[in-house]
């Protein structure tokens, strides 16, 4: 768990039980940069998802996504089923 976050002359020291990690300006603003991504990324698919909910409720699912993957279970969970019983008759 972090205990403590010290700034010394542009290193940040960070005390994580016993390991210790050095970082940089340079190493902090990549993570910046990086999470600034992981950010837009999260945005883009949450807009997606808000999207395919949208179609999916206008063509016959009224719950969306969630209805469509309780088919899709339902669906699969025939066909196994199915194949199971084809592979091992009751007879």
């Amino acid at each position: 768990m972090l205990r403590a976050i010290v700034t010394i002359k542009s290193k940040i020291l960070f005390h994580n039980n016993s390991r210790r990690y050095d970082m940089d300006n340079k190493n902090i603003n990549t993570l910046r940069d990086t999470i600034a991504s992981l950010e837009t990324k999260v945005d883009f698919f949450e807009a997606e998802l808000s999207y395919i909910h949208m179609l999916l409720t206008q063509i016959g699912f009224p719950d969306g996504v969630q209805g469509l993957k309780v088919t899709i279970e339902e669906l699969l969970d025939t066909e196994e089923q199915m194949h199971n019983r084809d592979r091992f008759p009751e007879d």
